[in-house]
């Protein structure tokens, strides 16, 4: 402790403030042995002029003094430097000058005469704050020169207030300080401008703590054009109510109308969509099908142009997609889901998946409201429609529809029309067969089938048993699934 005072103190300037001359003068001496530049004063006026002078970092002063005691000079001083460290020496020791020292702010007090041991560690914890404020204080400056050189806008949030800002953020809402961001805009609720699929409306904030490593589009007013943002949020280290929020303005990239529902997408948007993506490392979400059941998680895309689309995902979804030979990805960052199909690449050992073509689809599984399974191959339906049968085979079900697959439909019938189905399952080996008249409430052309998406009118007894079936063949799915995961291992 000794040598670090030995150390530190060297060049480093104090003010000492004492009116007993004898006391002063052993003092110096004892400073000296530390100190190279001492400012030295015999009362209150004096050391404020000198403090005024000098600004030293530290100043130790007794409290009773001709012209202007003590604790008054510590408050004219912290008036000046909040951030100086004031140690007082007293001769007395009640609880009008302690209460007095912590409204001050006083860094410490120690009684006189003081010796050695405790003035050299109150030193010593001085100089350490001193330390450590200064950088803290290189660090925040560091930072604010960082916002200030970034592209994007930034701003440290505190709760759901900004209260950092870079020059592009300023720049962009014309105010000169946070404070007048949130003179003018009581929140980032009314600053988000209100579009399909993009983020606005009320508690936007707290909307995107809870995902903090997803993309949000966001669209934002400056005069009267309007800017597309790409927003991105990522938390203080310990600590929670603090973040970063990023906007990297890409409005050039001509995307805003791309969230429209009558929009059709082109290719080039697709893509720019995909790299803001790829180039923000944001994560996306990947869904596979297997006989029905839903197998998801997280991805990051490893490359993207308009020949082919490559990304990282986990072991289990590789093999899911084998099974597929597809894949969907989704995002809240996007306007609509992708279907990737055509893969040219499985690769286990790097866990990535290529396919050469993609495109936004409009019916998107991974919205199911309810769970859907492959029944079992024993499973039969029978379809009438204008007195004619019809065999095919049940692609998914669920409580509320079921697709059926035919090697062809009848000629001319359409959406909305009903038909009659007579389905067989079997539920531990006991068949379950039940009735159904059925609007058709989508048709899909393949290359050598069609599905008919068909919503199942049943009784509330036969929709009990149904929801059994579904959970047991959800069970035996899983199971099957595994195994073949496992099998694929060893």
């Amino acid at each position: 402790m000794y040598e670090y005072l030995q150390e530190k103190s060297k060049d480093f300037p104090i003010l000492y403030v004492e009116d007993n001359d004898g006391l002063r003068d052993k003092a110096l001496k004892f400073f000296r042995k530390f100190f190279n530049i001492i400012h030295v004063a015999s009362n209150g006026e004096e050391g404020l002029e000198l403090f005024e002078k000098y600004q030293p970092k530290i100043v130790i002063t007794d409290i009773k003094m001709p012209k202007l005691d003590g604790m008054s000079m510590a408050k004219k001083i912290k008036i000046i430097n909040p951030n100086t460290k004031i140690i007082v020496t007293t001769a007395f020791d009640d609880k009008e000058f302690l209460i007095s020292a912590i409204e001050v702010g006083v860094f410490r007090y120690i009684n006189k005469p003081f010796n050695i041991h405790d003035i050299t560690d109150i030193l010593t914890a001085c100089l350490h704050e001193i330390e450590n404020q200064e950088k803290v204080a290189l660090f925040n400056r560091n930072i604010q020169d960082i916002f200030n050189h970034q592209d994007n806008l930034l701003a440290l949030v505190d709760g759901t207030k900004p209260i950092i800002a870079n020059y592009n953020f300023l720049k962009f809402f014309d105010i000169e300080s946070v404070d007048d961001f949130i003179s003018k805009h009581s929140s980032f609720d009314v600053v988000f401008q209100e579009h399909e699929k993009f983020l606005f409306g009320r508690h936007v904030i707290e909307t995107i703590k809870q995902n903090p490593n997803s993309l949000y589009n966001v669209k934002m007013k400056k005069d009267t054009n309007f800017f597309h943002f790409i927003l991105k949020i990522k938390q203080i280290p310990e600590n929670e109510s603090q973040y970063i929020l990023s906007f990297s303005d890409i409005t050039e990239l001509g995307l805003l109308e791309s969230f429209s529902q009558n929009d059709d997408t082109d290719n080039t948007k697709l893509i720019n969509l995909l790299k803001a993506i790829k180039n923000n490392n944001a994560t996306v979400k990947i869904h596979n099908f297997y006989k029905g059941l839903s197998i998801t998680n997280e991805a990051h895309i490893e490359a993207i142009d308009s020949k082919l689309i490559k990304i990282k995902t986990n072991f289990l979804q590789g093999r899911a997609v084998q099974f597929e030979k597809l894949f969907i990805l989704s995002s809240k960052f996007l306007p609509k889901n992708i279907l990737c199909e055509e893969i040219s690449d499985l690769n286990y050992e790097m866990q990535t998946i290529t396919a050469e073509h993609y495109k936004f689809i409009e019916h998107s599984p991974t919205k199911r409201k309810y769970v859907r399974v492959r029944p079992e191959n024993e499973h039969k339906i029978i379809m009438f429609y204008n007195s004619q049968k019809y065999h095919g085979e049940i692609r998914d079900i669920s409580i509320d529809a079921l697709r059926l697959r035919l090697p062809s439909i009848p000629a001319g019938i359409e959406i909305n029309e009903k038909v009659n189905l007579n389905v067989l399952l079997k539920i531990n080996t006991q068949d379950f067969i039940f009735k159904s008249v059925s609007p058709i409430i989508r048709i899909d052309m393949l290359d050598k089938y069609f599905d008919l998406v068909c919503k199942l009118n049943i009784p509330k007894s036969i929709e009990k048993t149904l929801v059994e079936y579904i959970s047991k063949r959800q069970l035996a799915l899983i199971r099957e699934f595994k195994g073949i995961d496992k099998e694929s291992i060893s």
